[in-house]
């Protein structure tokens, strides 16, 4: 991976760029470009962070196939910053995603209510995202209205609501 950091990372302005080169998981490779961009701080004094993904790619084993993606989000920085402690950070995250995957599909995602992130819990403790497969009718993810540390969601499809274990 090479990666440039323009600045330290809590400094409003620092650009941090990653580019993978004969990066590889697994045996298969990954490929694209990631900028993160410290954009200060919001009126809550919160930092935010932008987060772009182009031209990603991971191509399997093989070399036969591939899925791309590319994304657009921003994270709010809500929680944990004043101490040392990695694990009671707290984000919150908006933006969208598209790509293709491995057999051709199409997909995008957005995310509707900001999608409520704790570094100490493995779970999205709420928030709402939207997710598009080619041409279907789009599907509806709630992670609940209130930051809770669980592994429950609400799926709704074709305005049928499903609660899923992740």
């Amino acid at each position: 991976l090479i990666i440039t950091i323009t600045t330290w990372f809590r400094d409003s302005g620092c650009v941090v760029t990653i580019v993978p080169q004969g990066y590889y998981v697994n045996d298969y490779k990954i490929e694209g470009q990631k900028v993160i961009t410290n954009l200060g701080r919001n009126n809550q004094n919160h930092i935010a962070y932008s987060v772009e993904v182009s031209d990603g790619k991971v191509t399997d084993p093989n070399g036969s196939a591939y899925r791309t993606w590319e994304s657009s989000r921003v994270y709010k920085w809500i929680g944990g910053e004043n101490t040392v402690n990695p694990w009671d950070d707290e984000y919150l995250i908006t933006g969208v995603a598209s790509g293709v995957t491995q057999t051709g599909v199409s997909y995008a995602t957005s995310v509707n209510d900001a999608l409520n992130v704790y570094t100490g819990c493995k779970w999205i403790r709420s928030g709402k995202l939207t997710l598009v497969v080619q041409e279907n009718s789009p599907v509806l993810v709630n992670y609940g209205d209130t930051p809770n540390c669980d592994n429950t969601a609400i799926v709704t499809i074709n305005g049928v609501n499903y609660t899923i274990n992740m």
